[in-house]
């Protein structure tokens, strides 16, 4: 990052958060970061964590915000929610950022996510997304956000490999190179902040008559129809919602043919990733999931239905349905 960059996260995972705190911030006495963390009513750890982490950043003087919500309203409006309360203070801010990482509450790498952003950078990205994983009943690894990633054909990510059904996204996939997707989020997400600051994008619910799909997947939807379609998934970026399930993700990459058949003499360093050669246009047809019932947590994706792309004049925030 150069000193005249900066980076504003909103990041509820905080092991890997205070890592990349540290990562990024030292060089530049942590002037050109901003933390904001939005806890839920989780009745685990969280809160500890949470406080525990407030007092490093107050210790380092990073600026930050911490906030609690406790949720009573259709499961995608709260969660658009609760993204735009934590990039509240960015929305409010005559301060000019660069770069807004979410961390799901993921085990990642801080290393891997400092990949991201510089592939971001590299690519000229919108948005960039890594892949989260967990483990099968039967300890099968599988992907795990196959809600939200969908290719570039309009198809949903799938649990085991192939996981993209897009030939050319799934051959640089087992070269763990960048690929541009249709939407996408994997626990690992980082988004030009120009996005919220200058076009006004924002976390949302569907719109009557639209997909019900997720707010991470309506934001990219929203991205399309605004030609900020530069979206692309960084597989090297691997992420688990478990220590457990992180530890064997690893030891898995280790292997020879790593995670669902990927070569590992195949994956090349980022320096030497072949460009992502980005698609303009929209898919057609966009798998819909919708998650439609309001005391429903999980969405049946036996369930989905076509949903045809269009751009509708005068209203850039709705390509599809």
């Amino acid at each position: 990052m150069k000193a005249d960059e900066r980076g504003w996260g909103a990041v509820p995972g905080t092991g890997p958060a205070l890592q990349l705190v540290m990562a990024k911030g030292r060089a530049y006495n942590y002037k050109n970061v901003y933390v904001s963390i939005y806890e839920s009513g989780s009745d685990d750890m969280s809160g500890v964590a949470i406080s525990a982490f407030q007092q490093h950043l107050n210790e380092l003087d990073v600026p930050h915000q911490v906030g609690i919500q406790r949720e009573g309203r259709h499961r995608i409006d709260f969660l658009a929610l609760l993204r735009n309360l934590a990039l509240k203070p960015l929305y409010q801010s005559n301060q000019t950022y660069d770069w807004v990482v979410y961390l799901n509450d993921v085990y990642v790498r801080a290393v891997d996510v400092l990949t991201m952003i510089d592939t971001s950078k590299r690519e000229d990205a919108h948005m960039a997304c890594g892949v989260d994983f967990q483990l099968a009943k039967k300890g099968e690894i599988t992907f795990y956000d196959i809600w939200v990633h969908i290719d570039l054909h309009g198809k949903h990510f799938r649990n085991r490999a192939p996981y993209v059904g897009h030939p050319q996204s799934w051959e640089k996939w087992t070269k763990l190179e960048p690929f541009q997707v249709f939407s996408c989020w994997g626990g690992v997400a980082t988004i030009k902040a120009e996005l919220f600051q200058k076009h006004g994008i924002r976390f949302r619910g569907g719109f009557p008559l639209e997909c019900s799909a997720s707010e991470c997947e309506l934001i990219g939807r929203d991205l399309w129809a605004s030609n900020q379609s530069r979206i692309i998934v960084v597989p090297s970026v691997m992420s688990a919602y478990t220590h457990n399930d992180y530890v064997k993700l690893r030891l898995e990459m280790e292997n020879e043919h790593g995670i669902g058949g990927q070569i590992r003499s195949a994956a090349k360093s980022p320096q030497e990733w072949t460009s992502v050669v980005f698609q303009m246009e929209a898919p057609g047809e966009v798998d819909c999931c919708s998650l439609d019932d309001m005391q429903q947590d999980m969405v049946d994706l036996s369930r989905c239905m076509k949903d045809r792309c269009k751009q509708v004049p005068g209203w850039s925030h709705r390509p599809c349905g």
